[in-house]
This record gives C-alpha cells, sequence and structure tokens, in this order.
C-alpha cells in the first residue's frame, strides 16, 4: 500500500510521523546519491508499505527505485544527482503532501500546524527555489524538524509510523539517526538560541530596548491654518533605491492591495506570476484597530484568510511588540511596535492634547526577503526615529541615539518633522531644519534627509 493510499485513507499525517517518513527518506537518498543512483521519486505514489498490522504501521516502507539510465547516459548526466541537496524541493513538496496541503509547484499556502519560521522555509523553498542553500536532503530535514507548534490547531490521524526505510538495499534504522539537539533555553527569558553548528536564521520577537531618551520636550509649534493632512506618502526621487514612506494617523489603518491604502500590498517585479498573486489579496484586505492601549488584526468580510504568525486568522487576534502576518496565505506582513524616544512619551512642552493612549509608532512592512513593492508605513501615535541605514537607504528602527537624524511626531493632528542635529542633513522645500525645531509636513513639498530626496504627498483618508 503507498502513502498515497494511506493518505486517501486517514487525510493527513501528524506532524511526527511526517519528520520521521522525512528523515528516513532523508537517509535513503544520501545512500542512494553516494550509490550513484539516477534520480528518484519522491511523491506519495512513490513510497510503499512493506506491510502493516492491526496496530498501525510497523513495517518498512520503501522508496521506490526510478528506472536504471540507459547505456547512452553517462554517469555525469543530469539524471544523476550529484548531491542529496538536489532533493531539497521535492522534499518540501512531499512534506506538504503529507500534511494535508499539497503544494502545487511555485505556489505555498502557510499550514496551520508549523510554526511561522517553518511556513517560511518551506515558501522559500517551493516558490524561491531556495534549496540549494542546503547540503544534504537530511539537514533540510533538520529545520524541518523544528517545526511543530506545541498545541496543533487541527486534528491528525491517530498514525504510527514505521521504525525503518529501505530501498533495494538495507538502509540503517532511524534509531540509529540523531536529531539535531534542542536550543537551550537562555537563562534570561530572552529569545531562543540557535543550536551549535546551526546556519539557520530564526526570525524573533525584538528584545526589549531602552534607547537614549530626550531629556526635554520639544516647544509645540502653533497649529497651522486650516486642517493637517492625517495621511501622507513619501515618493522617493533619487536615483538609488529607496522605500516610499507612508505616515497614518487614525483609529485603525486597513492593509490591501488598493493604490491608495495607507499600506499597499504588491508583488514586484510585475510579470504574470506575481500580479496574480497580487490579485489574491483584495484591495482592502485586513484591518488593524486601536481599542484603549491595545491593537487587534482582523480579516475584513468576504477576503481569502490570512495567517498570523502561522495560524489561521479566524477572529480579532491581538498584536504584541511584534508578529507576522501571512495576508491571503501570499503576502508576508510583518507588524512592530517602535516605542517612543521621549521619556512618557511626552514629547512636547504643554501639550494641547491628552496623553496618547499608545506611546511610539507601529510600522508595518513587507517580510524580509518578500518579493514585495518596498513599501512602509508608520501609523504614528507620538513619535517615531529615523535614519539612514550602513546600506544608504532610509532606517526607521534605529536603535542608537547617534544613529537617529531625526523624528517624524504628532501634533494639531497632523505631522511634523525634527531634526536632531544642525548638520543640514534634512531640508524641507529647501529649508534647512534647525535641531529642536518642528516643521510641518503639509501639502505637497519636497523632502530631503541626507543625500536622498522624496516628494511628500497627501493621501485621501478613507471613511470608517
Amino acid at each position: 500500500m503507498s502513502l498515497h493510499q494511506v493518505l486517501r485513507q486517514q487525510r493527513r499525517l501528524d506532524f511526527e510521523s511526517v519528520c520521521q517518513v522525512l528523515s528516513g527518506v532523508a537517509t535513503a537518498l544520501e545512500h542512494a546519491t553516494a550509490a550513484r543512483w539516477p534520480r528518484a521519486m519522491l511523491d506519495a505514489h512513490a513510497l510503499f508499505i512493506v506491510s502493516a498490522d492491526d496496530e498501525g504501521l510497523r513495517k518498512p516502507v520503501k522508496l521506490l527505485a526510478p528506472p536504471l539510465p540507459g547505456l547512452e547516459i553517462t554517469p555525469g548526466a543530469a539524471c544523476i544527482p550529484q548531491s542529496s541537496g538536489e532533493y531539497v524541493t521535492e522534499l518540501a513538496l512531499l512534506a506538504c503532501e503529507l500534511l494535508g496541503m499539497p503544494a502545487r509547484r511555485q505556489r505555498f499556502r502557510p499550514l496551520p500546524q508549523l510554526n511561522a519560521d517553518t511556513n517560511q522555509l518551506l515558501r522559500n523553498v517551493i516558490e524561491g527555489g531556495s534549496g540549494f542553500t542546503f547540503e544534504s536532503a537530511s539537514q533540510f530535514v533538520s529545520f524541518m524538524q523544528a517545526g511543530q507548534t506545541t498545541e496543533p490547531t487541527i486534528p491528525t490521524a491517530n498514525f504510527r509510523m514505521p521504525q525503518s526505510f529501505t530501498t533495494h538495499s538495507t538502509m540503517p534504522s532511524l534509531a540509529t539517526l540523531q536529531r539535531p539537539p534542542a536550543p537551550a533555553p537562555p537563562a534570561s527569558g530572552g529569545p531562543p538560541v540557535a543550536a551549535a553548528g546551526s546556519t539557520a536564521t530564526v526570525a524573533v520577537p525584538p528584545p526589549e530596548r531602552t534607547p537614549p531618551r530626550q531629556q526635554s520636550a520639544l516647544p509645540l509649534p502653533p497649529p497651522m491654518p486650516g486642517v493637517m493632512d492625517r495621511h501622507i506618502r513619501l515618493e522617493p526621487l533619487s536615483s538609488q533605491p529607496q522605500p516610499t514612506i507612508a505616515l497614518f494617523l487614525g483609529e485603525e489603518i486597513r492593509v490591501g492591495r488598493g493604490v491608495k491604502a495607507p499600506f499597499v500590498t504588491r508583488f514586484m517585479p510585475q510579470n504574470t506570476r506575481n500580479d496574480e498573486r497580487t490579485r489574491l489579496i483584495s484591495r482592502e484586505h485586513l484591518v488593524l484597530q486601536r481599542q484603549g492601549s491595545s491593537l487587534w488584526l482582523s480579516d475584513l468580510p468576504g477576503v481569502h484568510q490570512s495567517f498570523i504568525s502561522g495560524r489561521p486568522l479566524d477572529a480579532k487576534a491581538g498584536v504584541g511588540r511584534f508578529c507576522r502576518v501571512s495576508i491571503s496565505g501570499e503576502f508576508e506582513l510583518e507588524i512592530r511596535r517602535l516605542e517612543s524616544w521621549w521619556t512618557d512619551a511626552v514629547v512636547w512642552q504643554n501639550p494641547s492634547a491628552p496623553p496618547a493612549p499608545i506611546p511610539g509608532a507601529v510600522l508595518l512592512a513587507p517580510g524580509s526577503g518578500a518579493s514585495a513593492f518596498d513599501f512602509r508605513t508608520l501609523w504614528l501615535f507620538t513619535d517615531a526615529a529615523f535614519g539612514i541605514g550602513p546600506n544608504g537607504t532610509l532606517n526607521l528602527q534605529p536603535t542608537i541615539l547617534r544613529d537617529v537624524l531625526g523624528w517624524f511626531v504628532a501634533a494639531h493632528d497632523g505631522f511634523w518633522i525634527v531634526a536632531a542635529e544642525n548638520d543640514g542633513s534634512i531640508a524641507l522645500d529647501g529649508k534647512v531644519l534647525a535641531a529642536g525645531s518642528p516643521m510641518a509636513l503639509q501639502g505637497v513639498s519636497q523632502l530631503r534627509i541626507g543625500a536622498h530626496e522624496w516628494q511628500v504627498q497627501p493621501m485621501p483618508v478613507a471613511a470608517t
């Protein structure tokens, strides 16, 4: 009986069983590659159970041997894998199939029983073609084995896997295989520490930071005549690639592919496939709302389901200091709270408005490595710092004061910009800003930060 037939009966396997299958198959692939076998088949039709009993599958599973190459095929031909790492993409697709989500090549949807980092790993391999970064099939499986959530969100089959796997020759049992050591818990309760020798980059919530605070509040500028803009966009004008920046004030912020959305989700570069992925996201897809001092995230009605930190976004979800959202299972969005740079978030002397319920700002940005339009949104409550990063692009989350060129600040229900030093690094419509003297970002204007320029463009605020 093939695993495909098992899946038709059981629907899906639990994560531990899938890891056992992948470990055994990866070990077989190491031996097959060393023996110069032609490329093996790795779908569920090609994995056969030798025998079973009433207690479950306890006998070996064998790997279907592919046809041997003919005389016209030389040992160095492409059908003879040079490394088991060439099977990583097939292993990733097999993992999805065994977990109940057959992934068509070049299209992946997050699996609820995996954490966000493992979902991202599978996406990068299946869609991004990053399988070549793994030296072997076993190395890929080692990273997969770290991906089970503590509380699976979907039912799994009561299914025990066999203790060994075979090809045409005897293969070692799973008892001889060693899993990578579990990361040691940090003594200070900080973020997880990667296992020794690991080269994986694991995204974790950022550590608490306490930047040097400003010692004195700024003088409150007089209000501008008329109504100030509550949604503006900074469009880059420089030849060097720079992000498009949106500044937003309000009780809620909406995310979608609409060109006037406060945060725009668009895949780049524009081509047939990326345009198709962009269209899977609604013009207004999800909403981030402030309720008191808390932030809540939810999908809007009638849209494709999103995932937050690897779990389905079924209802409103609270947002802490950091979270990662997969919009419609396609677009990776990171939401990060930024602390105020002023003590107790008191930016202004004799403020005219009550204290903001949330200090600082919230930064929305595409996930790292995403093939997306470089768009960043600052949902401003009191202030947000900016500087120029080592690569010459605008940095919206500097961590130390010496990296700060200035701040975007909120006052009189609008946006203002403040320079940190009298070094001429910031100018608005050709006028250089003096340190600590705020200038309003109002109407169409031209902003220079360092050597780079942006067009300041007012945007409409949709009624909610």
